[in-house]
């Protein structure tokens, strides 16, 4: 009897210590995919801790605010990048875009000369790889849409614990209006899934089963003058970035993400995103209603109808937090012109006496 239940036990043992997932396709995003998140204050918590059956603990995140992370399909991308990422060229080939962090780094002796109204990053997936194409601009009142040469493959498919991979990725454009300036940006992504275990989320009554995988960007750009009487190019080195993933399955995104950079072995990050889960409301303020409206058309191109509004302020910013538009009292309807808007995605936000506030992402499409 004894030895039977050394051999149960032992058998446990096993299990709970090479019990780990597999990320696949199904798990990562596809188009009209929408997740909530939650952005949270830059603490002292060591977020490159990892391993096997590891237990990472970050359920005291404070979010400080959201965002919607949305994935659209390649037919509803603005014209010009649809030549380029829907068409012929294989390579760039895409399903899906979304709005993203512009990935340019121009010097900031350079950019009094730039201005970028809206970025999105293009995506394929299928089941060996989950990869960025390129992405698309607008840099100086014009789209440009720009392919990688060969693809950032962000996660190499099944994922399992253990699994190492790298992709080099880099495109080269002539800045618009300016000639003799070229800017070239060169990146090498290292991956590894370097640890699997439990995580722990605010706002989540159980744990999620996870894999962590460690992204070194090895990024240099590169600004070339060319007027013909000069040439010279300047190659402008970053400092090494690290993103840290945890994925979860049927997620569709990670559900931590902490993005940083390396300095003489040191991570420092600078953005933490996770899961959205349901806030527990105090039972005093349960009765509070939810500003809801209705926004209509989406995508638009000329003008924006807002509904169902009562003493509403209505305030709509792009994507780098500039506000485009704002304005009280409003009730029933109300038209907003945005025929002069660039191509984007822009956070309505609405907000009504005695209500909780509410968001929703409009895309303006030209």
């Amino acid at each position: 009897m004894k030895q039977l239940f050394l051999c149960i036990l032992s058998i446990s043992i096993l299990q709970n210590t090479f019990a780990q997932i597999t990320i696949d396709q199904t798990d990562l995003p596809s188009a009209s995919d929408k997740i909530l998140r939650s952005t949270a204050a830059v603490g002292t918590v060591d977020y490159t801790l990892t391993g096997s059956n590891y237990n990472w603990d970050f359920s005291a995140l404070t979010s400080t605010t959201n965002d919607t992370l949305d994935y659209f399909n390649i037919t509803s991308a603005p014209i010009f990048a649809q030549f380029v990422f829907n068409g012929f060229n294989q390579n760039a080939k895409s399903q899906m875009f979304n709005n993203s962090k512009n990935p340019l780094n121009f010097p900031q002796l350079l950019s009094t000369f730039f201005s970028v109204d809206s970025s999105y990053s293009f995506i394929k997936k299928n089941a060996t790889r989950f990869a960025k194409t390129g992405f698309s601009l607008r840099l100086n009142g014009i789209d440009l849409p720009l392919a990688y040469d060969s693809n950032d493959v962000v996660y190499k498919l099944p994922m399992t614990f253990g699994n190492t991979d790298s992709s080099n990725s880099e495109f080269e454009i002539d800045i618009p209006l300016l000639d003799f300036l070229y800017y070239q940006q060169k990146q090498k992504r290292v991956n590894n899934v370097d640890g699997f275990g439990k995580l722990k989320l605010p706002n989540f009554a159980t744990d999620f089963d996870v894999l962590r995988i460690k992204s070194e960007l090895y990024i240099v750009d590169t600004i070339r003058i060319d007027t013909g009487f000069i040439q010279q190019g300047f190659k402008i080195p970053r400092p090494k970035q690290i993103e840290y993933k945890w994925l979860a399955k049927g997620q569709k995104a990670p559900v931590l993400e902490v993005v940083g950079t390396e300095i003489g072995g040191v991570f420092t990050a600078s953005s933490i995103k996770y899961l959205e889960g349901v806030k527990l409301i105090p039972a005093a303020v349960q009765h509070i209603a939810k500003a809801n409206f209705v926004m209509y058309p989406n995508p638009a191109k000329n003008e924006v109808v807002l509904t169902e509004l009562q003493n509403a302020t209505i305030q709509i910013t792009n994507a780098f937090g500039q506000i485009m538009f704002t304005k009280n009292n409003l009730n029933n309807r109300y038209v907003i012109d945005v025929a002069a808007w660039p191509s984007g995605i822009y956070n309505a936000t609405c907000m009504m006496q005695n209500k909780q506030n509410t968001a929703q992402k409009l895309q303006i499409i030209k």
